[in-house]
């Protein structure tokens, strides 16, 4: 052998086109495994980070307007400003707010469900029917918006978390369609041959849920049992029919169910496939 030759010889193989369908049919594979769990891991560290910020943003602004708010509640209501309750004092605060600023609407809402705001009824309780100053209105004012401050802005954090969500989301969408079309091909010829497809490899009750059984081939007068070679349907129709039995995974065809019997005995018992398919060689049951 000369130089040359042993060079031509240890020269790598060229992969075939199989090869490459193969090789880019698991990395699409692999990539649509992997996009599950960045879309789980990245609604989550999302959900995370909403529930963080609007924490911190509620502590922030509602420690230091925590004396305020309660100072501002003894003055108008004493008597629910020591509730140690946040959603108390809102509704008390609210409630003034929409006695001392709507009135007309709150003696609507009354004469229609009987409700008198706790505001309302204050104020007509300790001023009568006096029309409140500018500073009071002001003052409420500030007070709801002061008070309401953290709830926008929790609701633009969750709406900013859902916008990131939702945009990861279509990335990682775009990339799965991107890579999926040209590689649909080699995907589908690699899940062709994925074990999931390949009846023999799984058990009984797998098979039922992942495979899809062949279409049964109904046997003819001139077809013959391919075991003992005798035909499948008898002319004489007098005589008892053998009873059959068709291949369920593979090709469908039909046998007789004692040779059948004594196939799968056999086989197994010279260490065989004796549970496959005379024809087509695959799992029989």
């Amino acid at each position: 052998m000369t130089r040359g030759d042993q060079r031509e010889t240890t020269l790598p193989r060229r992969p075939s086109e199989q090869d490459l369908e193969a090789l880019q049919g698991a990395l699409l594979v692999v990539t649509a495994l992997m996009a599950v769990p960045i879309v789980g891991i990245t609604s989550l560290v999302a959900g995370i980070n909403f529930v963080a910020r609007t924490t911190c943003s509620i502590l922030l602004l509602g420690w230091p307007l925590a004396p305020r708010l309660r100072a501002f509640l003894a003055r108008w209501d004493p008597r629910k400003a020591d509730s140690n309750s946040g959603a108390r004092r809102l509704r008390t605060l609210m409630s003034q707010c929409w006695g001392y600023l709507a009135r007309p609407a709150a003696r609507q809402i009354d004469r229609a469900l009987h409700v008198m705001p706790n505001g309302l009824a204050r104020h007509i309780e300790l001023f009568g029917e006096q029309t409140p100053t500018l500073g009071v209105k002001l003052g409420l004012l500030l007070a709801a918006a002061i008070t309401a401050l953290p709830v926008a802005l929790s609701m633009a954090l969750g709406l900013a978390a859902l916008l990131h969500i939702m945009e990861v989301v279509g990335r990682l969408t775009a990339l799965l369609i991107l890579l999926g079309w040209p590689l649909a091909p080699s995907l589908r010829s690699a899940l062709s041959q994925c074990p999931l497809r390949q009846p023999g490899r799984l058990g009984w009750i797998r098979r039922l849920i992942f495979c899809t059984p062949a279409m049964v081939i109904p046997p003819t007068s001139n077809d013959d049992c391919p075991i003992c070679w005798e035909p499948l349907l008898l002319d004489q129709p007098s005589t008892a029919a053998p009873i059959l039995e068709h291949c369920r995974w593979g090709c469908g065809r039909a046998v007789h169910s004692g040779c059948m019997r004594g196939w799968a005995a056999a086989g197994c018992q010279d260490g065989g496939s004796g549970g496959a398919c005379v024809l087509c060689r695959t799992q029989w049951r």
